[in-house]
Protein backbone atom coordinates (compact mmCIF):
# COMPACT_ATOMS: atom_id res chain seq x y z
CA UNK A 1 0.00 0.00 0.00
CA UNK A 2 2.80 2.37 0.94
CA UNK A 3 4.70 1.52 -2.22
CA UNK A 4 1.60 2.27 -4.33
CA UNK A 5 1.23 5.63 -2.58
CA UNK A 6 4.88 6.44 -3.20
CA UNK A 7 4.52 5.49 -6.85
CA UNK A 8 1.53 7.81 -7.26
CA UNK A 9 3.53 10.66 -5.72
CA UNK A 10 6.50 10.18 -8.03
CA UNK A 11 4.44 10.04 -11.21
CA UNK A 12 3.42 13.75 -11.22
CA UNK A 13 7.00 14.83 -10.54
CA UNK A 14 8.24 12.67 -13.41
CA UNK A 15 5.59 14.13 -15.68
CA UNK A 16 6.47 17.70 -14.73
CA UNK A 17 10.15 16.97 -15.27
CA UNK A 18 9.40 15.67 -18.75
CA UNK A 19 7.42 18.81 -19.50
CA UNK A 20 10.30 21.01 -18.36
CA UNK A 21 12.74 19.02 -20.48
CA UNK A 22 10.44 19.35 -23.47
CA UNK A 23 10.22 23.12 -23.03
CA UNK A 24 14.01 23.40 -22.75
CA UNK A 25 14.58 21.27 -25.85
CA UNK A 26 12.01 23.28 -27.82
CA UNK A 27 13.71 26.54 -26.87
CA UNK A 28 17.09 25.14 -27.86
CA UNK A 29 15.74 24.00 -31.23
CA UNK A 30 13.70 27.11 -32.03
CA UNK A 31 15.94 29.95 -30.82
CA UNK A 32 18.83 29.50 -33.30
CA UNK A 33 16.48 29.41 -36.28
CA UNK A 34 14.54 32.46 -35.05
CA UNK A 35 17.70 34.48 -34.50
CA UNK A 36 19.18 33.39 -37.81
CA UNK A 37 15.96 34.21 -39.67
CA UNK A 38 15.92 37.72 -38.22
CA UNK A 39 19.49 38.38 -39.25
CA UNK A 40 19.03 36.74 -42.64
CA UNK A 41 15.96 38.84 -43.43
CA UNK A 42 17.76 41.96 -42.22
CA UNK A 43 20.60 41.44 -44.67
CA UNK A 44 23.31 40.88 -42.07
CA UNK A 45 25.69 38.11 -43.05
CA UNK A 46 28.31 38.06 -40.27
CA UNK A 47 32.00 38.68 -40.81
CA UNK A 48 32.71 35.66 -42.95
CA UNK A 49 33.84 37.53 -46.06
CA UNK A 50 37.39 36.32 -45.58
CA UNK A 51 36.28 32.71 -45.70
CA UNK A 52 34.07 33.33 -48.70
CA UNK A 53 37.09 34.78 -50.50
CA UNK A 54 39.16 31.76 -49.48
CA UNK A 55 36.49 29.37 -50.78
CA UNK A 56 36.49 31.16 -54.12
CA UNK A 57 40.29 30.89 -54.30
CA UNK A 58 40.02 27.16 -53.59
CA UNK A 59 37.46 26.80 -56.35
CA UNK A 60 39.76 28.68 -58.74
CA UNK A 61 42.73 26.49 -57.81
CA UNK A 62 44.87 29.32 -56.40
CA UNK A 63 45.09 27.76 -52.93
CA UNK A 64 44.55 24.22 -51.71
CA UNK A 65 41.84 23.06 -49.35
CA UNK A 66 44.45 21.60 -47.01
CA UNK A 67 46.20 24.97 -46.65
CA UNK A 68 42.90 26.71 -45.95
CA UNK A 69 41.94 24.15 -43.32
CA UNK A 70 45.26 23.79 -41.52
CA UNK A 71 46.76 27.30 -41.59
CA UNK A 72 45.56 29.54 -38.74
CA UNK A 73 44.33 32.48 -40.81
CA UNK A 74 41.24 34.58 -40.46
CA UNK A 75 38.68 34.98 -37.72
CA UNK A 76 37.86 31.29 -37.28
CA UNK A 77 40.72 28.93 -36.58
CA UNK A 78 39.10 25.54 -36.05
CA UNK A 79 39.74 23.19 -39.02
CA UNK A 80 36.44 21.37 -38.53
CA UNK A 81 34.53 24.64 -38.79
CA UNK A 82 36.43 25.57 -41.96
CA UNK A 83 35.55 22.24 -43.56
CA UNK A 84 31.91 22.72 -42.65
CA UNK A 85 31.95 26.27 -43.99
CA UNK A 86 33.49 25.16 -47.28
CA UNK A 87 30.96 22.34 -47.57
CA UNK A 88 28.05 24.74 -47.04
CA UNK A 89 29.51 27.15 -49.56
CA UNK A 90 29.94 24.36 -52.13
CA UNK A 91 26.40 23.05 -51.65
CA UNK A 92 24.36 26.21 -51.13
CA UNK A 93 26.42 29.20 -52.28
CA UNK A 94 27.02 32.57 -50.63
CA UNK A 95 24.73 33.44 -47.72
CA UNK A 96 21.81 31.40 -48.99
CA UNK A 97 18.88 30.13 -46.96
CA UNK A 98 20.31 26.62 -47.11
CA UNK A 99 23.60 27.87 -45.71
CA UNK A 100 21.88 29.52 -42.75
CA UNK A 101 19.63 26.53 -42.15
CA UNK A 102 22.54 24.09 -42.06
CA UNK A 103 24.61 26.25 -39.73
CA UNK A 104 21.61 26.77 -37.45
CA UNK A 105 21.00 23.02 -37.31
CA UNK A 106 24.62 22.51 -36.33
CA UNK A 107 24.20 25.13 -33.63
CA UNK A 108 21.12 23.31 -32.30
CA UNK A 109 23.08 20.06 -32.13
CA UNK A 110 25.91 21.71 -30.20
CA UNK A 111 23.47 23.23 -27.69
CA UNK A 112 21.77 19.86 -27.15
CA UNK A 113 25.15 18.21 -26.59
CA UNK A 114 26.00 20.91 -24.06
CA UNK A 115 22.73 20.26 -22.23
CA UNK A 116 23.37 16.52 -22.06
CA UNK A 117 26.92 17.10 -20.83
CA UNK A 118 25.94 19.53 -18.09
CA UNK A 119 23.04 17.40 -16.88
CA UNK A 120 25.61 14.78 -15.90
CA UNK A 121 27.43 17.09 -13.52
CA UNK A 122 25.35 20.09 -12.46
CA UNK A 123 21.76 20.83 -11.53
CA UNK A 124 19.08 20.72 -14.20
CA UNK A 125 18.31 24.43 -13.90
CA UNK A 126 21.94 25.51 -14.39
CA UNK A 127 22.34 23.13 -17.34
CA UNK A 128 19.16 24.40 -18.99
CA UNK A 129 20.15 28.06 -18.58
CA UNK A 130 23.60 27.46 -20.07
CA UNK A 131 22.26 25.49 -23.04
CA UNK A 132 19.49 28.01 -23.79
CA UNK A 133 21.94 30.91 -23.63
CA UNK A 134 24.23 29.05 -26.00
CA UNK A 135 21.35 28.38 -28.40
CA UNK A 136 19.94 31.90 -28.21
CA UNK A 137 23.22 33.59 -29.07
CA UNK A 138 23.25 32.13 -32.58
CA UNK A 139 25.05 35.11 -34.09
CA UNK A 140 28.48 35.03 -35.69
CA UNK A 141 30.66 31.95 -35.87
CA UNK A 142 29.84 28.54 -34.45
CA UNK A 143 33.43 27.59 -33.68
CA UNK A 144 33.33 27.00 -29.96
CA UNK A 145 33.61 28.80 -26.63
CA UNK A 146 37.00 30.32 -27.43
CA UNK A 147 35.65 32.07 -30.50
CA UNK A 148 32.40 32.93 -28.74
CA UNK A 149 34.42 34.92 -26.24
CA UNK A 150 36.52 36.41 -29.02
CA UNK A 151 33.35 37.46 -30.83
CA UNK A 152 32.29 39.48 -27.77
CA UNK A 153 29.71 36.92 -26.63
CA UNK A 154 31.25 37.01 -23.17
CA UNK A 155 28.16 35.77 -21.39
CA UNK A 156 27.95 32.64 -23.50
CA UNK A 157 31.66 31.98 -23.39
CA UNK A 158 31.92 32.43 -19.64
CA UNK A 159 28.85 30.23 -19.18
CA UNK A 160 30.47 27.43 -21.15
CA UNK A 161 33.79 27.66 -19.34
CA UNK A 162 32.16 27.84 -15.93
CA UNK A 163 30.14 24.77 -16.82
CA UNK A 164 33.25 23.02 -18.08
CA UNK A 165 35.15 23.78 -14.90
CA UNK A 166 32.20 22.66 -12.78
CA UNK A 167 32.29 19.40 -14.71
CA UNK A 168 36.01 19.20 -14.11
CA UNK A 169 35.48 19.72 -10.40
CA UNK A 170 32.82 17.03 -10.05
CA UNK A 171 34.83 14.71 -12.27
CA UNK A 172 37.81 15.19 -10.01
CA UNK A 173 35.84 14.37 -6.88
CA UNK A 174 34.31 11.06 -7.95
CA UNK A 175 36.95 9.20 -9.97
CA UNK A 176 40.48 7.94 -9.43
CA UNK A 177 43.43 8.39 -11.78
CA UNK A 178 41.42 10.70 -14.02
CA UNK A 179 43.70 13.71 -14.27
CA UNK A 180 46.28 12.17 -16.61
CA UNK A 181 43.59 10.79 -18.92
CA UNK A 182 41.69 14.07 -18.93
CA UNK A 183 44.79 16.09 -19.70
CA UNK A 184 45.78 13.75 -22.52
CA UNK A 185 42.28 13.94 -23.99
CA UNK A 186 42.17 17.73 -23.93
CA UNK A 187 45.63 18.06 -25.41
CA UNK A 188 44.64 15.68 -28.20
CA UNK A 189 41.51 17.74 -28.76
CA UNK A 190 43.66 20.86 -28.89
CA UNK A 191 45.84 19.43 -31.63
CA UNK A 192 42.91 18.07 -33.66
CA UNK A 193 40.56 21.05 -33.43
CA UNK A 194 42.14 24.36 -32.61
CA UNK A 195 45.74 25.22 -31.83
CA UNK A 196 44.78 27.89 -29.30
CA UNK A 197 43.35 25.19 -27.04
CA UNK A 198 46.92 24.58 -25.95
CA UNK A 199 46.31 27.29 -23.33
CA UNK A 200 44.32 24.72 -21.37
CA UNK A 201 47.61 23.09 -20.41
CA UNK A 202 48.45 25.47 -17.54
CA UNK A 203 44.83 25.37 -16.41
CA UNK A 204 45.00 21.59 -16.14
CA UNK A 205 48.27 21.85 -14.23
CA UNK A 206 46.58 24.23 -11.84
CA UNK A 207 43.61 21.87 -11.58
CA UNK A 208 45.98 19.12 -10.55
CA UNK A 209 47.54 21.33 -7.87
CA UNK A 210 44.16 22.42 -6.53
CA UNK A 211 42.13 19.21 -6.62
CA UNK A 212 44.41 16.20 -6.94
CA UNK A 213 46.98 17.05 -4.29
CA UNK A 214 45.55 17.60 -0.83
CA UNK A 215 48.42 18.72 1.44
CA UNK A 216 47.57 20.40 4.70
CA UNK A 217 50.70 22.52 5.00
CA UNK A 218 50.28 26.26 4.85
CA UNK A 219 53.34 26.52 2.65
CA UNK A 220 51.77 24.25 0.03
CA UNK A 221 48.72 26.50 -0.04
CA UNK A 222 50.88 29.54 -0.75
CA UNK A 223 52.70 27.64 -3.47
CA UNK A 224 49.39 26.85 -5.19
CA UNK A 225 48.33 30.50 -5.15
CA UNK A 226 51.65 31.58 -6.62
CA UNK A 227 51.42 28.83 -9.24
CA UNK A 228 48.01 30.12 -10.28
CA UNK A 229 49.69 33.28 -11.53
CA UNK A 230 53.18 32.13 -12.48
CA UNK A 231 52.55 28.80 -14.23
CA UNK A 232 50.33 30.16 -17.05
CA UNK A 233 52.74 32.97 -17.84
CA UNK A 234 55.81 30.73 -17.82
CA UNK A 235 54.24 27.97 -19.92
CA UNK A 236 52.86 30.39 -22.50
CA UNK A 237 56.20 32.17 -22.74
CA UNK A 238 58.01 28.87 -23.29
CA UNK A 239 55.44 27.81 -25.90
CA UNK A 240 55.81 31.10 -27.68
CA UNK A 241 59.57 30.80 -28.10
CA UNK A 242 59.83 27.06 -28.65
CA UNK A 243 56.77 26.41 -30.84
CA UNK A 244 55.00 29.48 -32.17
CA UNK A 245 57.97 31.67 -32.98
CA UNK A 246 59.87 29.09 -35.08
CA UNK A 247 56.60 28.18 -36.79
CA UNK A 248 56.13 31.69 -38.13
CA UNK A 249 59.84 31.95 -39.06
CA UNK A 250 60.62 35.12 -37.14
CA UNK A 251 63.62 34.00 -35.17
CA UNK A 252 65.17 37.48 -35.05
CA UNK A 253 62.48 38.95 -32.78
CA UNK A 254 63.88 40.12 -29.41
CA UNK A 255 62.50 38.49 -26.26
CA UNK A 256 60.02 41.29 -25.60
CA UNK A 257 57.24 38.89 -24.70
CA UNK A 258 59.35 37.36 -21.94
CA UNK A 259 59.84 40.79 -20.40
CA UNK A 260 56.16 41.57 -20.86
CA UNK A 261 55.25 38.32 -19.13
CA UNK A 262 57.41 39.23 -16.14
CA UNK A 263 55.83 42.67 -16.02
CA UNK A 264 52.39 41.10 -15.99
CA UNK A 265 53.18 39.41 -12.69
CA UNK A 266 53.15 42.91 -11.20
CA UNK A 267 50.75 45.75 -11.78
CA UNK A 268 51.68 46.00 -15.44
CA UNK A 269 49.37 43.14 -16.38
CA UNK A 270 46.18 44.82 -15.21
CA UNK A 271 47.23 48.11 -16.78
CA UNK A 272 48.08 46.53 -20.13
CA UNK A 273 44.85 44.57 -20.36
CA UNK A 274 42.86 47.64 -19.33
CA UNK A 275 44.45 49.78 -22.04
CA UNK A 276 44.01 47.04 -24.62
CA UNK A 277 40.33 46.56 -23.90
CA UNK A 278 38.77 49.84 -22.84
CA UNK A 279 39.45 51.77 -25.99
CA UNK A 280 37.39 54.54 -27.53
CA UNK A 281 34.11 53.22 -28.85
CA UNK A 282 33.81 50.26 -26.44
CA UNK A 283 30.99 51.63 -24.31
CA UNK A 284 28.96 48.48 -24.90
CA UNK A 285 31.78 46.48 -23.35
CA UNK A 286 30.95 47.69 -19.85
CA UNK A 287 27.53 46.09 -20.08
CA UNK A 288 29.04 42.86 -21.39
CA UNK A 289 31.55 42.69 -18.55
CA UNK A 290 28.88 43.35 -15.93
CA UNK A 291 26.48 40.81 -17.43
CA UNK A 292 29.10 38.11 -17.76
CA UNK A 293 30.35 38.76 -14.22
CA UNK A 294 26.82 38.42 -12.84
CA UNK A 295 26.35 35.15 -14.70
CA UNK A 296 29.71 33.91 -13.46
CA UNK A 297 28.77 34.69 -9.86
CA UNK A 298 25.41 32.91 -10.18
CA UNK A 299 27.01 29.79 -11.60
CA UNK A 300 29.81 29.85 -9.05
CA UNK A 301 27.17 29.71 -6.34
CA UNK A 302 26.16 26.25 -7.59
CA UNK A 303 29.59 24.82 -6.86
CA UNK A 304 30.91 23.58 -3.54
CA UNK A 305 34.38 24.73 -4.61
CA UNK A 306 33.54 28.24 -5.75
CA UNK A 307 36.87 29.79 -4.84
CA UNK A 308 38.87 27.03 -6.52
CA UNK A 309 36.76 27.17 -9.66
CA UNK A 310 37.10 30.94 -9.70
CA UNK A 311 40.85 30.62 -9.39
CA UNK A 312 40.88 28.23 -12.34
CA UNK A 313 39.00 30.78 -14.40
CA UNK A 314 41.29 33.54 -13.30
CA UNK A 315 44.17 31.44 -14.60
CA UNK A 316 42.33 30.79 -17.87
CA UNK A 317 41.61 34.48 -18.37
CA UNK A 318 45.26 35.18 -17.61
CA UNK A 319 46.27 32.82 -20.42
CA UNK A 320 44.01 34.52 -22.94
CA UNK A 321 45.13 37.97 -21.90
CA UNK A 322 48.76 36.96 -22.36
CA UNK A 323 47.85 35.70 -25.83
CA UNK A 324 46.22 39.01 -26.65
CA UNK A 325 49.21 40.90 -25.29
CA UNK A 326 51.52 38.80 -27.45
CA UNK A 327 49.33 39.61 -30.43
CA UNK A 328 49.74 43.30 -29.75
CA UNK A 329 53.50 42.78 -29.44
CA UNK A 330 53.60 41.32 -32.96
CA UNK A 331 52.38 37.71 -32.86
CA UNK A 332 51.39 37.65 -36.51
CA UNK A 333 49.82 34.18 -36.45
CA UNK A 334 46.93 35.42 -34.33
CA UNK A 335 46.87 39.03 -35.42
CA UNK A 336 43.08 38.77 -35.52
CA UNK A 337 43.17 39.21 -31.75
CA UNK A 338 43.82 42.88 -32.42
CA UNK A 339 40.69 43.49 -34.49
CA UNK A 340 37.99 45.60 -32.90
CA UNK A 341 35.79 42.99 -31.28
CA UNK A 342 38.72 40.66 -30.58
CA UNK A 343 39.98 43.20 -28.08
CA UNK A 344 37.39 41.69 -25.75
CA UNK A 345 39.68 38.74 -25.02
CA UNK A 346 41.46 40.33 -22.02
CA UNK A 347 38.12 41.23 -20.47
CA UNK A 348 38.00 37.68 -19.14
CA UNK A 349 40.40 38.97 -16.52
CA UNK A 350 37.92 41.58 -15.37
CA UNK A 351 34.89 39.33 -15.78
CA UNK A 352 36.29 36.65 -13.52
CA UNK A 353 37.56 39.17 -11.00
CA UNK A 354 34.15 40.86 -10.77
CA UNK A 355 32.45 37.48 -10.73
CA UNK A 356 34.49 36.43 -7.72
CA UNK A 357 33.64 39.69 -5.95
CA UNK A 358 29.93 39.17 -6.62
CA UNK A 359 30.26 35.56 -5.50
CA UNK A 360 31.67 36.65 -2.15
CA UNK A 361 28.92 39.25 -1.91
CA UNK A 362 26.24 36.62 -2.45
CA UNK A 363 27.88 34.40 0.15
CA UNK A 364 27.92 37.29 2.65
CA UNK A 365 24.25 38.05 2.00
CA UNK A 366 23.34 34.38 2.43
CA UNK A 367 24.96 34.34 5.90
CA UNK A 368 23.96 37.73 7.30
CA UNK A 369 20.75 38.51 5.40
CA UNK A 370 19.01 35.19 4.75
CA UNK A 371 15.67 36.90 4.13
CA UNK A 372 17.19 38.79 1.20
CA UNK A 373 19.36 35.94 -0.06
CA UNK A 374 16.50 34.09 -1.71
CA UNK A 375 15.72 37.11 -3.91
CA UNK A 376 19.32 38.01 -4.79
CA UNK A 377 19.94 35.37 -7.53
CA UNK A 378 16.66 36.18 -9.28
CA UNK A 379 17.42 39.90 -9.14
CA UNK A 380 20.89 39.38 -10.55
CA UNK A 381 19.55 37.15 -13.31
CA UNK A 382 16.87 39.72 -14.22
CA UNK A 383 19.51 42.44 -14.33
CA UNK A 384 21.63 40.23 -16.56
CA UNK A 385 18.75 39.60 -19.00
CA UNK A 386 17.88 43.31 -19.20
CA UNK A 387 21.53 44.23 -19.79
CA UNK A 388 21.92 41.62 -22.52
CA UNK A 389 18.76 42.80 -24.29
CA UNK A 390 20.04 46.35 -24.23
CA UNK A 391 23.43 45.27 -25.52
CA UNK A 392 21.81 43.23 -28.31
CA UNK A 393 19.81 46.29 -29.41
CA UNK A 394 22.90 48.50 -29.49
CA UNK A 395 24.91 45.84 -31.31
CA UNK A 396 22.19 45.47 -33.96
CA UNK A 397 22.27 49.23 -34.49
CA UNK A 398 26.04 49.17 -34.93
CA UNK A 399 25.75 46.27 -37.38
CA UNK A 400 23.25 48.24 -39.47
CA UNK A 401 25.58 51.23 -39.56
CA UNK A 402 28.51 49.05 -40.57
CA UNK A 403 26.43 47.45 -43.31
CA UNK A 404 25.42 50.81 -44.76
CA UNK A 405 28.95 52.17 -44.51
CA UNK A 406 30.47 49.14 -46.23
CA UNK A 407 28.49 49.83 -49.39
CA UNK A 408 30.39 53.09 -49.91
CA UNK A 409 33.75 52.17 -48.36
CA UNK A 410 37.00 51.76 -50.23
CA UNK A 411 39.96 49.67 -49.19
CA UNK A 412 42.79 51.69 -47.54
CA UNK A 413 46.34 51.44 -48.76
CA UNK A 414 48.98 49.23 -47.16
CA UNK A 415 50.38 52.06 -45.02
CA UNK A 416 46.96 52.80 -43.56
CA UNK A 417 46.36 49.12 -42.93
CA UNK A 418 49.65 48.79 -41.06
CA UNK A 419 48.84 51.84 -38.93
CA UNK A 420 45.43 50.43 -38.06
CA UNK A 421 46.89 47.15 -36.86
CA UNK A 422 49.91 48.69 -35.19
CA UNK A 423 52.23 46.14 -36.79
CA UNK A 424 53.81 45.61 -40.20
CA UNK A 425 54.19 42.66 -42.47
CA UNK A 426 50.61 41.41 -42.11
CA UNK A 427 48.58 40.38 -45.14
CA UNK A 428 45.11 41.84 -44.72
CA UNK A 429 42.33 40.85 -47.06
CA UNK A 430 40.20 43.53 -48.66
CA UNK A 431 37.03 42.68 -46.74
CA UNK A 432 38.89 42.97 -43.44
CA UNK A 433 40.24 46.36 -44.46
CA UNK A 434 36.75 47.52 -45.35
CA UNK A 435 35.43 46.39 -41.99
CA UNK A 436 38.23 48.23 -40.20
CA UNK A 437 37.52 51.41 -42.12
CA UNK A 438 33.78 51.14 -41.46
CA UNK A 439 34.37 50.54 -37.78
CA UNK A 440 36.65 53.59 -37.61
CA UNK A 441 33.98 55.74 -39.24
CA UNK A 442 31.26 54.59 -36.87
CA UNK A 443 33.50 55.22 -33.85
CA UNK A 444 34.37 58.69 -35.14
CA UNK A 445 30.70 59.53 -35.66
CA UNK A 446 29.71 58.34 -32.19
Amino acid sequence: MDSQHTKNETMPSTSSERQRNLVVVLLIVVLPFVVQAAYFNGGFYYDDDFHLDQCRLIDQGEISLSDYVTLPHGEHLIPLWKLMFYGCWSLFGDHSAGFHFFMSAFHVASALCLLVLLRTYVQHRAAAIAAILWAGAAVGGWDGPFLWIAASHLAVGVTFFLAAMLCLTRFSEHHDKRWAALMSLLLLTALLTMHALIVLTPVLVLQYLLFERRPNEEQAKRIRWVAALVVPCVILTVLHFTWVKPAIEKLDRPPTNLLAGLQMLGGGYAASSWNLVFWKGSAVLWGRVAGAAILAALLLRTSRNAQKVGLLFFSLSFCFSVLAYMARSGWDVDHVLMWGRYRYLPTLFWVVLLGLVLDRGLAHIAVHRPQIAKFAPASFLLLFVVAQCRIAAESANVFRQLSSESKHATAPDEKTQASVFGVTGINIDRSAALRIQCESRVIAET
